[in-house]
């Protein structure tokens, strides 16, 4: 499940945004001590669920627009803890979960991959243009970048949909499954 904690992040949390810009996740992967704002929900994994598969969940459209949906306010946004923990998940076992988040990896490094084939075609691209026209040359702007960002969450988010309909009938309530493993630092 998920335990909801007001405790320091560790190792295999997961920072929530739940006011502002909702629903951004960032999975803690390092052992140092920090502080977060009281905008940002700590979610940390119970025994029946990876770590790493549930920072897959809060990433994905499924828990985006359940956090949309149930954001409240005029000015700023914010998704309340009860709301959050109310959102359902696709619960799978922990194997299965495993196996979902090694195939999510194999494809995030494969992502990275391209990416760094890419970057030595555009130096080489670079190097070409400054030697037939002896003018400095850019070729990765900030809008491809972006675009390669939304890319790559579009694959992911896409092979998490497949995942939350194969799972749909696994789905439970957040708080069955975490208990009280969610706070704000606030």
């Amino acid at each position: 499940g998920i335990h909801w904690v007001n405790t320091k992040p560790q190792r295999g949390d997961t920072l929530f945004s739940v006011t502002g810009s909702i629903g951004v996740a960032v999975f803690v992967d390092f052992e140092r001590e920090f502080c977060f704002q009281r905008h940002i929900s700590l979610v940390r994994p119970g025994p029946k669920l990876v770590a790493k598969y549930l920072h897959l969940l809060l990433v994905s459209p499924l828990v985006s627009r359940q956090a949309l949906q149930s954001a409240t306010g005029i000015a700023q946004k914010t998704v309340s803890l009860s709301s959050l923990r109310g959102f359902l998940i696709p619960l799978p076992p922990l194997e299965v979960q495993r196996q979902i988040v090694a195939e999510i990896e194999g494809y995030q490094s494969t992502i990275e991959e391209h990416k760094r084939a890419i970057a030595a075609l555009e130096d080489q691209i670079k190097s070409s243009i400054e030697k037939v026209w002896g003018v400095k040359a850019q070729t990765t702007t900030q809008r491809g970048i972006a675009a390669k960002v939304r890319i790559e969450r579009a694959l992911v988010s896409a092979y998490c949909e497949l995942l939350v309909r194969k799972e749909a009938k696994n789905k439970v309530a957040i708080d069955r499954v975490w208990g009280k493993g969610v706070q704000n630092n606030g």
